[in-house]
Order: C-alpha cells, then sequence, then structure tokens
C-alpha cells in the first residue's frame, strides 16, 4: 500500500502535536515535590520546565494566602 507524502506529513504532525501535548502537562502530584526542593534550596523555580514554573509558584503562595 502506498501512501502520499501528504498524507504521511499530515498523520505524523497530528501525532506529534499529540505527543507535544501530552509533554506540556503539569502533574499535580509532582507540585509538593518540586515546592519541598526549591523551600529547602536544593533547587530554583528557574530550573524546572516551563510548565511547571506557574503552578509551583502557586502552590507555595497557597500557605502564604492563608487558602
Amino acid at each position: 500500500m502506498r501512501t502520499s507524502i501528504r498524507a504521511f506529513f499530515f498523520s505524523t504532525h497530528k501525532q506529534n502535536k499529540r505527543v507535544a501535548n501530552r509533554r506540556m502537562m503539569a502533574f499535580p502530584s509532582m507540585l509538593p515535590v518540586y515546592g519541598l526542593l526549591i523551600k529547602t534550596g536544593a533547587r530554583e523555580i528557574g530550573s524546572f520546565p516551563k510548565q511547571y514554573q506557574i503552578p509551583i509558584a502557586e502552590y507555595l503562595a497557597k500557605p502564604v494566602e492563608g487558602k
């Protein structure tokens, strides 16, 4: 069975897009672990992947805000 280049490109593009979307997800179970690493000074927030930086900052701000 022959596959046209266009069909191959679009199928590969969809697969890559799905994988990229999966990588962008921040797992909530990791936030306390990363928060602890930041609190102890073992790592800085800038060393984490971009998709984790905002959720980690929000997680660390919750006790301060009293929520």
